[in-house]
């Protein structure tokens, strides 16, 4: 939580609600409120969600979601990760359902998880993001390890998973609890 009174919160809020300050400023604001925990202004936030400036929108669901927990923007996180047309909206929209259902290991947010991933047209960015969100809701100990290549320095390559740090068995195991009569689709 950063330490700020009131008073100075208030102030941020209103240069936020007044416009009259540039979007940085706006985008600062918004996480300062977020991390000291200043849900006075969630509808000012939640404003944010339907803006057309892409980091707005990214900070207002972190704001909402990752510093503030509110399990009522679970839809909204679904409406970034499968409508948010960038990348790093999408694969925060995955995060977000990662966090938000932590350990629950629902079903239905594990489905939309899995298909991500398994979209091959999805950027790599956004499949990270769902395999990360898969073991959060999956409720795994620890953290997994970077599954991507990105290949700094060599714009030539295109990012690529690595196989060998992805835990396929693991999936395997979602996707049986998920499909338990999985064999008799492909039969």
């Amino acid at each position: 939580m950063r330490d700020y009174t009131q008073e100075q919160l208030k102030t941020m809020l209103e240069e936020i609600r007044t416009g009259n300050v540039d979007e940085d400023r706006i985008r600062h604001n918004l996480h300062e409120i977020g991390m000291a925990g200043f849900v006075d202004a969630r509808t000012t936030v939640e404003s944010f969600l339907i803006h057309d400036n892409e980091e707005l929108r990214h900070t207002a669901l972190s704001v909402l979601v990752l510093d503030w927990g509110l399990i009522d923007h679970k839809y909204t996180a679904e409406r970034f990760l499968f409508g948010d047309s960038e990348s790093e909206n999408r694969s925060l929209g995955a995060v977000c359902l990662g966090a938000l259902l932590e350990g629950t290991r629902d079903k239905t947010a594990l489905r939309m998880l899995i298909a991500v991933f398994n979209n091959t047209a999805e950027k790599l960015f956004v499949r990270r993001g769902a395999y990360y969100a898969i073991w959060d809701l999956w409720g795994r100990s620890g953290k997994p390890g970077r599954v991507v290549e990105w290949h700094h320095g060599h714009p030539d390559r295109e990012p690529e998973l690595i196989d060998s740090k992805i835990d396929w068995d693991w999936l395997r195991e979602v996707e049986a609890y998920l499909f338990p009569d999985a064999h008799d689709i492909y039969h």
